[in-house]
């Protein structure tokens, strides 16, 4: 088998579809997008670069363009708390509208493009306030989701749920075990054991698979 430090790659070979997003942009008029853009702005991070830190003011909706980002609580055991990869997605958006600084830091996955619109001109655009209310509803399913991952009995059933809910995202082993709450010498035992058992394979690259 692979050395346990390499890169970790789930992919679910038949996941469901995902259900329809609302995107901060969606029923905007094209002039008041190119507005809202030309008063933003458009930044390309390059993998484990930090977009945020905790303890930072809030100042930006921050909304991913492009490639996939991690949001994670910056302790030691540097714990994930969810994977923003749906372009249009946004993340942060909560702590806008309360006097908090953020309670965790956010770092590109892989090469990633995030627009960050500025809290102050927000206000001039009504119909970002209907989105973000549709988009905090679906954030709210995603929560559920993952607490549905983490109800399951058995590490194994946590695996096969984050394939199905997750597929294609590249995470490193410790952070895997970190989004399951499980240690990562039982993560890398029970993915192997699945191998054993015929229900994953692992390629050349160290990267589990599940089979058809």
């Amino acid at each position: 088998y692979k050395n346990k430090q390499c890169i970790c790659r789930i992919k679910a070979e038949k996941a469901g579809e995902a259900m329809k997003q609302m995107h901060i942009l969606d029923q905007m008029k094209p002039e008041e997008v190119a507005e809202l853009k030309a008063q933003s702005v458009t930044k390309t991070f390059q993998r484990r670069e930090i977009i945020f830190h905790k303890e930072d003011t809030p100042k930006y909706l921050y909304v991913l363009l492009e490639g996939a980002v991690c949001v994670f609580d910056d302790t030691p055991d540097r714990n994930i708390l969810t994977i923003i990869r749906e372009p249009m997605d946004c993340f942060a958006e909560v702590y806008l509208f309360i006097d908090e600084k953020l309670p965790f830091s956010a770092e590109a996955m892989k090469k990633s493009t995030v627009l960050m619109i500025p809290r102050s001109v927000l206000h001039r655009f009504p119909r970002i306030s209907r989105n973000l209310n549709v988009m905090l509803s679906q954030k709210a399913y995603t929560l559920s989701q993952k607490l549905k991952l983490l109800m399951k009995d058995s590490l194994r059933e946590k695996i096969m749920e984050y394939m199905q809910q997750h597929p294609d995202v590249l995470l490193k082993r410790h952070e895997l075990a970190s989004f399951l709450g499980v240690s990562r010498p039982a993560l890398s035992r029970e993915l192997y054991r699945m191998v054993d058992d015929g229900l994953l394979v692992l390629d050349e690259h160290g990267n589990f698979k599940t089979v058809i």
